[in-house]
């Protein structure tokens, strides 16, 4: 275990502001907490501070070694140790969670490069004329940061090489990073002044004792020939704050034995040479049994290699941060851990060992698992879907995010939404937060923009999530875009005075033309009836041609085939085949002959009704088209009007052909129920029903499938006909009233 990262911050925070900028950096910087009387002032520092170095796009853990090397040129020493500790792990490099650190050597390199002046600058200038503009910012400790570094000491002193230097770092960064590199130095000088008068800013605990524990490291802070010999009043104290880190250095002891975590240190050779309480109950082993014992008592067969990999790291002086995998318990039960693994160095720098720090994530993976989960419920609804922290960086990004605005997860998270959507408020920022923290929830229409620089508007709800404490934690945003709909309702208001003019001249004409519809739908629909009527009588005198004419010489044709082929059989019986083919084919003929004529008009419907001809139909069907049919027909059922049996074979005789025909289902049920004062039908299959498409057409325009002739012969009996179709079949519903007189007057008028 780094003990840089363990001894905390002895102040706390006492204000939402402090509590803000602790959750942003990790720690709370005195730099902060002054002028407690003026908290505005602090709160505009804080919002300088964000908005030209945290929030700044330049790479955080550039901004922040570019930061600690402004800092050797200002007297005050308190921003270049405070930042300095930002880059080796005490608190967030530019207030990055995310972002790499830098190890005490790497500090103190940094701090002990010479600054060039007059001749000793051409060499980085030449370097950088042979360099080509930035397509990424340059590395920790490589050739060209460093002039880069030594550029921008001179534009920020302003030295007479800064017109030079300014120059290079424009035509290196390009025109869009170097205003935000202008603006980083802006604060960085910002907050230099504020320190010079601000005498009484005081180190922080953690950075006294880095301090006090890492002489290169403070002779570099305080010796600093750049800062013109600032800082000998805090060398004179050294010698107390030694005596300091000593009593740190066993309460740290302290608190390594009793930590939660599991905490171990081994040699290079793998070799335990501690073991906490932590490392006790995590691994079921006890210290005894732990000690002088290889690592890989706790390492898992398959996962042998992983130890050699990071032995191999570690002799380089690497350090190991949030690596997941597994470990073996006393028991042989297996469990997932996450690892941080420093190096142990001895007093001439050298890695000696290493000390692990091992954390139960068991729980965790199975909360992250639920929370991928719930993130890929998120990602089906077509709202925008956006949670951001208290600082209003979204921290997470669904996929109706992504197709609303245009944004990618990597390109919106992290980012501040507000300024991501260039946000257009209905009210202040200010009141809508207010009414957030009092109510837990908001909602209202916002303006946003889109990456493609599109505005659209948005109806958005957000949701205040807290803490067991009642501490905010997350907004979670919902966003749906209502412009079309806006655009639409104003289309909809600038018409409406239109229509108003049009309406008057107009409602005289609808009332004529209505009226003339009127009248040409009576007369089609009285054509219509007797063409139904005309094309029923002429299927009955088919049916009857066909049975009386065609079938008897049918029948009289057979009779004399057969006693052909008799005559055949007796005199040339080798001849037989061909007659017998023909016979077969009679037969066939005078089957299809006497279906067809019962299909055109069956006799049993005129004879016994409904409830005899439907099953002999729905048989004939089922046998030729292979179809199952379920036909239920009510015992009430009884007999009806002879027109109205009809038009209901008819119906049913249709849909059935559509089944057969267009649907594509094996299956289909017939309702017939007879109940007060109507009949009701129901004609159902399984296919593949009707498109939403197609269904509309049908139903406006009442056309394909047989559906107009339908429609007509149940309008003839005052008569409804509904349809209803999606991807799992059809049912087509018709409902004829019973007892009406009209049906007879109806039938009378279309026959007339």
């Amino acid at each position: 275990m780094d003990p840089l990262q363990s001894l905390p911050n002895r102040r706390q925070p006492t204000s939402a502001l402090e509590f803000e900028i602790e959750k942003r950096f990790g720690v709370l910087p005195n730099f902060f907490r002054l002028c407690p009387e003026s908290p505005e002032i602090t709160k505009n520092l804080w919002g300088f501070a964000k908005f030209a170095y945290l929030d700044n796009p330049l790479p955080s853990l550039f901004k922040e070694r570019l930061f600690v090397h402004l800092s050797r040129f200002c007297e005050v020493r308190y921003c270049i140790a405070r930042h300095m500790g930002f880059l080796i792990g005490l608190g967030r490099p530019s207030g990055d969670a995310q972002s790499a650190l830098n190890t005490v050597e790497e500090v103190v390199r940094l701090l002990e490069r010479p600054f060039p002046h007059g001749a000793e600058l051409a060499p980085h200038l030449q370097l950088s004329h042979d360099t080509s503009a930035f397509t990424e910012i340059p590395a920790c400790d490589s050739e060209i940061e460093t002039a880069v570094f030594a550029f921008a000491g001179h534009v920020f002193l302003q030295t007479g090489d800064a017109e030079r230097c300014q120059q290079e770092l424009e035509r290196l960064f390009g025109p869009i990073d170097f205003q935000n590199l202008a603006l980083f130095l802006a604060f960085v000088r910002t907050a230099h002044y504020w320190t010079k008068i601000h005498q009484e800013l005081e180190f922080e605990d953690d950075i006294n004792h880095v301090l006090a524990t890492h002489q290169a490291l403070a002779d570099c802070i305080l010796n600093d020939p750049e800062a013109g010999g600032v800082g000998q009043r805090i060398i004179d104290e050294l010698p107390l704050l030694r005596q300091r880190a000593d009593r740190a250095g066993a309460l740290l002891a302290s608190i390594v034995e009793f930590s939660d975590d599991a905490i171990i240190s081994k040699t290079l050779d793998g070799f335990i040479t501690s073991w906490n309480q932590g490392a006790e109950r995590l691994f079921g082993y006890s210290k005894d049994e732990a000690l002088g014992q290889p690592i890989t008592l706790i390492i898992p067969l398959d996962r042998l290699e992983e130890e050699a990999r990071i032995i191999e790291r570690l002799r380089r002086g690497e350090r190991i941060d949030h690596f997941e995998t597994i470990r073996r318990r006393k028991d042989g039960s297996l469990v997932e851990i996450s690892l941080a693994i420093s190096p142990l160095r001895d007093s001439s720098g050298e890695v000696v060992g290493a000390s692990k720090v091992a954390r139960d994530i068991g729980g965790r993976l199975r909360i992250e698992r639920a929370l991928a989960e719930q993130a890929r419920l998120l990602n089906l609804t077509n709202d925008a879907v956006v949670i951001r922290d208290t600082s209003n960086r979204i921290r997470y990004w669904n996929r109706g995010a992504n197709e609303m605005y245009g944004y990618s997860p990597e390109e919106a998270i992290g980012r501040v939404s507000h300024d991501l959507f260039q946000t257009v408020f209905p009210e202040p920022l200010d009141v809508i937060e207010d009414t957030l923290r009092r109510c837990g929830r908001w909602s209202g229409e916002l303006v946003h923009k889109r990456k493609d620089g599109h505005e659209l508007i948005a109806a958005s709800r957000w949701a205040l999530d807290r803490d067991s404490a009642g501490n905010p934690l997350f907004i979670l945003e919902t966003n749906n875009d209502i412009t079309q709909q806006r655009l639409s309702e104003r289309a909809l208001r600038e018409s409406e005075e239109q229509l108003r003019i049009l309406n008057d001249s107009l409602e005289t004409k609808v009332r004529q033309r209505t009226r003339e519809l009127e009248k040409r739908s009576a007369e089609v629909f009285e054509l219509s009836m007797r063409l139904l009527s005309v094309q029923d009588e002429e299927r009955r005198h088919i049916a009857r041609e066909l049975h009386d004419t065609a079938g008897q010489t049918m029948t009289v044709v057979n009779m004399k085939m057969q006693r052909l082929l008799q005559k055949i059989k007796q005199t040339a019986p080798e001849l037989t085949s061909e007659p017998e083919v023909i016979q077969g084919l009679l037969d066939k003929l005078n089957q299809d002959i006497r279906t067809t004529s019962y299909l055109l008009h069956p006799p049993l419907l005129d004879e016994s009704g409904l409830a005899a001809a439907l099953p002999w139909y729905v048989r004939g069907l089922s046998e030729r088209g292979g179809i199952d049919i379920r036909l239920d027909i009510s015992e009430n059922l009884g007999r009806l009007p002879q027109d109205m049996e009809l038009v209901i074979f008819r119906l049913i005789q249709e849909c059935l052909t559509n089944v057969h025909r267009h649907s594509g289902s094996k299956t289909a049920r017939i309702g017939i129920v007879r109940d007060e004062g109507r009949i009701r039908i129901d004609v159902t299959d399984q296919g593949k029903g009707i498109s939403r498409d197609r269904l509309a057409e049908i139903q406006a325009l009442g056309t394909g499938l047989g559906i107009r002739g339908m429609r007509e012969r149940v309008r003839q009996f005052n008569g409804e006909m509904k349809i209803e179709s999606n991807g799992s079949g059809t049912t087509i519903s018709a409902i004829f009233p019973l007892g009406s007189e009209l049906v007879a007057e109806r039938r009378e008028q279309a026959t007339a």
